[in-house]
C-alpha cells in the first residue's frame, strides 16, 4: 500500500463506515424485541477521556426493563482514532492489529482496517446478544462475571489483554468481525472512492 492511499483511507469517518455496515447488514431486532441503536458522539481525542472509544453498551440508567442498547463510536476519522489508541491503549491496539491478516492491512492500511474491525466487532456483540436471546439484564450479569475473572487477576497488561480476548462474547465478536472485514472494507472503498 502506498502512503497516499493509507492517508486517503485514514480520512474515512466512523459515520461513513457505519453507513456501509448498516446499509449492507442492518441491525436486526432481537427475538424478544430489543433494538440496538447507533450512537455517534463527540469526543476530544487530544486527551484521555474515554476507555473504549468504540463499544457495545447497555445503559439501564433510564429503565432496567427497557434500557438503551447501542453501539457507540466517536465522530472522528480512522486516523484520529488510531492515534488515540496508539497513545493511550497501545497493548490493546497491538493485539487487535495482530488478529487482522497482514494482506488486509497491506491493502487497506492499519488505521482503516482496525477501526472497521472494531466497529464490526461491536456489531458482533449485538449479534451474540440476539443469538443467545438474552435480556439486557442476563447479558450484563454473564459479562460481569467473566470480565471480573479477567480483571480481578494481577496479570501483566499483555496477558490480561490476551485473556480478555478469550471471553466467550469477545471470541464470537472477533470471529464475526474477521469474517466480514475484507468484504466490508471493499464495500466502503467502492462507495467512497470508486
Amino acid at each position: 500500500m502506498n502512503e497516499n492511499t493509507e492517508c486517503r483511507y485514514g480520512m474515512l469517518t466512523t459515520s461513513q463506515i457505519l453507513d456501509v455496515i448498516i446499509e449492507s447488514q442492518g441491525l436486526k431486532k432481537s427475538a424478544n424485541g430489543y433494538e440496538c441503536k447507533i450512537n455517534l458522539y463527540k469526543c476530544n481525542l487530544n486527551v484521555k477521556q474515554v476507555y473504549n472509544l468504540i463499544e457495545f453498551g447497555i445503559d439501564s440508567t433510564m429503565s432496567r426493563l427497557h434500557p438503551l442498547i447501542s453501539i457507540n463510536a466517536p465522530i472522528s476519522t480512522c486516523e484520529e482514532i488510531y492515534k488515540y489508541d496508539e497513545e493511550y491503549f497501545n497493548v490493546e491496539q497491538k493485539n487487535l492489529l495482530d488478529m487482522i491478516p497482514d494482506y488486509i492491512k497491506e491493502t487497506y492500511g492499519d488505521e482503516f482496517s482496525i477501526v472497521t474491525f472494531s466497529i464490526l466487532h461491536e456489531v458482533g456483540h449485538w449479534e451474540y446478544f440476539c443469538k443467545m436471546n438474552y435480556t439486557p439484564i442476563e447479558y450484563g450479569e454473564k459479562e460481569k462475571i467473566r470480565r471480573k475473572e479477567v480483571y480481578g487477576n494481577n496479570w501483566e497488561e499483555d496477558k490480561m489483554a490476551k485473556e480478555y480476548r478469550n471471553i466467550e462474547s469477545e471470541k464470537v465478536a472477533d470471529k464475526y468481525a474477521l469474517n466480514r472485514l475484507e468484504e466490508t472494507l471493499k464495500n466502503i472503498v467502492n462507495k467512497y472512492f470508486n
